[in-house]
């Protein structure tokens, strides 16, 4: 057995996890479960930095691994600070599978340390074609599918770990099947999308979506807007229907923006799984959260 065997006194947040919830909010998972013992695992250990890598992983090895994450279900990964136990839980790895690009600027250190500890890394970044340097693959389940192989090999090194690439391949592109049949049931090029941050590239390529415009031009939510970047969104945001941003994300400047115009702003859950937990479950109520609002 590998390095999952080490005893662990640490919270661990494991697959199904979730953010805070509300009384109103049905698709929100359920919280966290805490784990105050020092339990040993049997099976081995993959840390996904984040919960919807979480998902794409477990889409892979099934219940043949521990699939765990360290940020929480629905907070953002760009502003993430780990505390001492999300770094007990890095180095206690078989592998950590981050996204990369600076998209988990917060963990780039631990990651680092864990890695010179002798921890296998993955980074999904390093095994898709990227457009520019935006971080946001995610959004997108067939430039996902182009990762499938690399970790799949990852993993198969792993004890125990079984693997059906073929499987995964397969429920990726019915996602984006999916999701390519809520756009297009917009009609053509009605599928306009002015953002808080250049989040939505990947998706908007793959399905037929134009993003019009962007209030903060960075990858990343915690940059903020300069007068001329809000006066180049109110222009390019007249004929929108909504603003979409990032849940959780700073939203005075994105709804003073929106009301000014006169329309919906509209909050994506782009760091958080639905109710089921499962990435296909994610690209479903992304696509669909952006077809319902343009509709």
């Amino acid at each position: 057995m590998g390095r999952s065997a080490i005893a662990l006194a640490v919270t661990l947040i494991v697959a199904g996890c979730g953010g805070s919830s509300s009384s109103t909010d049905t698709s929100r998972v359920e919280p966290s479960v805490t784990v105050t013992s020092s339990p040993t695992f049997e099976r081995s250990v993959i840390v996904a930095t984040n919960s919807v890598l979480q998902s794409f992983v477990k889409l892979l090895v099934g219940d043949s691994a521990e699939v765990l994450t360290v940020i929480p279900d629905g907070k953002d990964p760009h502003d993430f600070e780990p505390s001492a136990r999300d770094i007990s839980v890095l180095n206690s790895a078989d592998l950590v599978v981050q996204n990369g690009l600076d998209f988990e600027h917060g963990l780039e250190d631990s990651i680092r340390a864990a890695r010179e500890g002798g921890v296998t890394l993955w980074t999904l970044t390093d095994n898709v074609t990227l457009i520019g340097d935006d971080p946001h693959v995610f959004t997108d389940p067939l430039t996902m599918s182009g990762a499938v192989d690399s970790l799949a090999a990852a993993v198969a090194r792993l004890d125990g770990v079984t693997v059906d690439a073929a499987a995964a391949r397969s429920q990726l592109e019915a996602a984006g099947t999916a999701a390519r049949g809520a756009i297009a049931a917009l009609g053509s090029g009605k599928c306009r999308l002015v953002t808080d941050h250049d989040a939505l590239a990947y998706f908007a390529a793959r399905f037929g979506c134009t993003v019009t415009g962007v209030v903060v031009p960075s990858f990343s939510s915690s940059a903020e807007a300069s007068p001329r970047d809000l006066e180049a969104v109110r222009k390019a945001a007249g004929n929108a229907r909504a603003i979409f941003m990032e849940e959780g994300a700073p939203g005075a400047v994105v709804g003073q923006v929106a009301e000014e115009l006169g329309i919906d702003l509209v909050e994506l859950r782009i760091h958080a799984l639905p109710a089921d937990g499962s990435y296909t479950g994610y690209v479903a109520a992304l696509a669909g959260s952006i077809a319902g609002a343009l509709s």
